[in-house]
């Protein structure tokens, strides 16, 4: 199985731009023989994107693209990172797009809080 690693530059809060930076890298891997793309933490959103999680209309508009991205992706499996907005909670989030659809989604368990990372005050870990 030949996997990709998509190197891409994402914008933190450009929903649009990013998923088709993701779009676009999924159609050049499977251009050349890739059957999965691996993408970036939080890509889809862009690291780190703070404060817009908190807000309802952003964490809605990253469902809208991640979907947008599962439609247009079907000649490869993509891993997406994205925020997940579950019962209320945020999720640091990946997952498995195939066929068209979201097949799969893992949520992060271990926040790393210290430094420059302050991921436990914007989101819930997984169990």
């Amino acid at each position: 199985m030949q996997i990709a690693l998509a190197q891409i530059n994402c914008t933190v809060g450009d929903l649009e731009g990013n998923a088709q930076r993701i779009i676009d890298a999924a159609q050049h891997a499977a251009d050349r023989g890739a059957a999965l793309l691996v993408t970036p933490e939080l890509a889809l959103s862009g690291y780190p994107p703070e404060d817009l999680l908190l807000r309802d209309g952003f964490n809605r508009a990253c469902e809208t693209q991640l979907q947008r991205v599962a439609n247009a992706v079907k000649k490869i499996a993509v891993v997406v990172g994205h925020p997940l907005r579950r019962d209320g909670k945020v999720f640091n989030a990946a997952s498995l797009l195939r066929h068209g659809k979201i097949s799969a989604t893992y949520c992060k368990e271990l926040l790393p809080n210290n430094t420059v990372f302050d991921e436990e005050r914007y989101f819930e870990p997984a169990h």
